[in-house]
């Protein structure tokens, strides 16, 4: 088990919210991610309910995110929402070659329960026996009652928000 906690992007700060996820493999190719954002005291917005099916731009609400890369610079995008839907998409290199990740198994995820203070979502994810990942990437999106968001990451290359930059992946795979 490996707990890890996010930063908020520094152009994005959020003063007492603070972000973890917690990572492990319960199974041989088995991820199970729980995310805990706390201090939020009302001020998260939840987004609107939504059947758990794939769906497109979770990241324009609050949503939570891993990647998984591979050696070859290859890597998976799962996407999960509070309500349980979710997105999976497979990458050639840094944003290049973007497509639906249709040849892996559907992740579950467990609709959040929101607490006045505390905003936790857990997923399942079943890794393919043919992906051999070697680093992860965590994340997530905050949006804020103002209309503002956050920007979650393990690290933030210099610059704009960018989940997908080598710098993101500061994670070992499998956790530790």
């Amino acid at each position: 088990m490996a707990e890890y906690t996010l930063k908020s992007h520094p152009d994005t700060p959020v003063d007492g919210l603070t972000v973890t996820c917690t990572a492990t493999l319960p199974e041989p190719n088995r991820l199970r991610l729980v995310y805990v954002a706390r201090g939020g005291a009302g001020r998260i917005v939840m987004p609107p309910p939504a059947p758990a099916v794939r769906t497109f731009k979770l990241w324009e609400m609050t949503c939570f995110e891993v990647f998984l890369a591979a050696a070859d610079g290859t890597y998976v995008e799962y996407n999960f929402s509070p309500t349980g839907a979710w997105a999976c998409f497979r990458f050639d290199s840094h944003r290049t070659g973007m497509r639906d990740a249709l040849d892996l198994a559907d992740p579950r995820v467990v609709p959040a329960e929101e607490q006045p203070d505390l905003l936790e979502l857990e997923a399942f994810v079943e890794l393919a026996p043919k992906d051999v990942f070697v680093k992860m990437a965590i994340s997530g999106v905050i949006r804020l009652i103002d209309g503002s968001k956050s920007y979650w990451a393990l690290n933030h290359p210099p610059g704009d928000e960018d989940f997908h930059h080598a710098d993101c992946f500061a994670a070992s795979f499998p956790p530790r």
